[in-house]
């Protein structure tokens, strides 16, 4: 399988029908101003942070008019490694872990749906699971389970669907049938 296959795969795993394209578009572009508007945000806070001592500690320093450039500079790298550091801390001491909670907690896909390809592993276990000789109870169990699961998932959802065959097309190798770009 050429590039040319593995990007018509992905062209067409990213499809979706009419309004949800534009959902997903618009998604795409709020995900994008968000990454961008942390790094511009912390570079936006150091500059503003910047303008606001350097007057302060100009005249407590007696710094001359016509030398700007290089104490402002140095302030500036200050106040944004700062900023960073801050950023660090808040890490170290896990201030983000009840937000990635609420993000694990409201994420379908991390607790009761899977991956498009843990579907195609899930089947696989379950392959090898059914050809066990004299299988125990428990395991009994277990399979009918996940196959109850696995059918209750892919049936819900039908862009889901086909997500799990395209994942299990490009499994096999088979060639992308693209109909977002024929």
């Amino acid at each position: 399988m050429g590039p040319a296959d593995s990007n018509a795969y992905l062209r067409r795993a990213n499809y979706v029908d009419g309004d949800k394209m534009i959902k997903k578009r618009l998604m795409e572009l709020l995900w994008r101003m968000q990454q961008s508007q942390s790094i511009i945000g912390v570079l936006m806070w150091s500059l503003t942070l910047t303008g606001i001592f350097y007057p302060y500690l100009r005249d407590k320093f007696g710094l001359a008019p016509s030398n700007v450039l290089l104490p402002m500079m140095l302030l500036f790298l200050f106040i944004l490694s700062m900023v960073v550091l801050i950023g660090v801390v808040f890490d170290k001491l896990r201030f983000w872990r009840e937000q990635n909670i609420v993000l694990a907690e409201r994420n379908p896909y991390a607790t009761y749906k899977f991956f498009p390809k843990e579907v195609h592993w899930a089947r696989l276990w379950l392959l090898v699971a059914k050809n066990q000789k004299d299988p125990s109870p428990e395991l009994q169990k277990e399979i009918e389970f996940y196959e109850k699961w696995l059918a209750r998932v892919v049936s819900e959802d039908e862009h889901y669907k086909k997500e799990v065959d395209l994942v299990e097309d490009y499994a096999r190798g088979l060639p992308a049938k693209d109909e977002a770009h024929p």
